[in-house]
């Protein structure tokens, strides 16, 4: 809007706003407008001594309301669509959050049913634990007792096993004893037996025999004879040897003489050899 008033007329410099007049350095100029006014109606600047009118300085100050406002109403309606977006946002999170809610709640009753079934069941185990630790105290005292039942018997074992070893150790004694006197024995049977197995000269018994018993004790020890004779005189050997000879052939021409040795009977009754 542009002013029709001037202030400056042909009696002077007026102020613009009230029509006073001014001397000529009183006079002080509008930034803006570049009108003058008194020092009634301006408004001065300290920081660089310029003088503003009031006109201009509502003005201004609406100007810079108005832009101020502006700039807070953009800045508001930012806000109001940050906040729209977010209260979307903050909706969206509480349909999820009570979708969750609703979930974890039939969770958490599915797991109340579940916790309370385990629960009877941990009771019930805790009331059997508790009923086999008091057989288990039973047994262990029924324990207690075997074992010093046992104590006691193993040491009237001890005492019957340290008896024995005494009574084992007098057998070892006596047992040593008789493997020396059966050493003895034996040494005496074993002298016996080279004793009798001397050999007894078939000339020596020659003359004492029968003839019947002769003849058995030549035909039963005729390799004996023959052996024990071995390397003697050769009239021995000779007269061994014809002695066979006359056996054979008396054996096989009188068969009767067998049936009297079968009988017992001998031609000789002064012999008493039993053969």
């Amino acid at each position: 809007m542009m002013n029709t008033k001037n202030s400056t007329t042909e009696k002077g410099i007026q102020c613009y706003d009230c029509s006073k007049p001014i001397a000529g350095k009183k006079a002080l100029e509008c930034i803006d407008c570049g009108e003058f006014y008194c020092k009634d109606h301006v408004k001065a600047n300290d920081s660089d001594h310029s003088s503003i009118c009031f006109s201009c300085f509502r003005k201004k100050i609406h100007l810079d309301v108005t832009l101020e406002l502006e700039s807070q109403m953009i800045e508001a309606k930012t806000q109001l669509n940050s906040l729209k977006e977010k209260l979307k946002n903050c909706k969206k999170d509480l349909s999820n959050k009570k979708t969750t809610i609703e979930r974890h709640q039939a969770q958490v009753k599915i797991n109340e049913k579940t916790y309370t079934r385990k629960f009877e069941t941990l009771e019930k185990k805790i009331e059997e634990e508790v009923q086999r630790g008091d057989n288990l105290s039973n047994t262990i005292t029924n324990l207690n007792a075997a074992l010093d039942d046992y104590k006691a018997r193993e040491n009237s074992t001890e005492q019957k096993k340290n008896s024995l070893e005494d009574e084992i150790s007098q057998l070892e004694a006596e047992l040593n004893g008789a493997k020396m006197e059966n050493n003895k024995l034996k040494i005496e049977a074993q002298n016996l037996s080279d004793e009798s197995k001397k050999y007894i000269q078939y000339i020596s018994l020659r003359n004492t025999l029968c003839n019947s018993c002769k003849n058995r004790v030549k035909l039963l020890f005729k390799d004996e004879i023959l052996e024990g004779n071995n390397g003697k005189e050769s009239l021995i050997a000779s007269v061994l040897q014809a002695e066979r000879n006359m056996i054979n052939q008396r054996n096989s021409l009188a068969p009767e003489m067998q049936v009297a040795d079968k009988n017992g009977k001998t031609d000789d009754k002064a012999c008493c050899c039993v053969i």
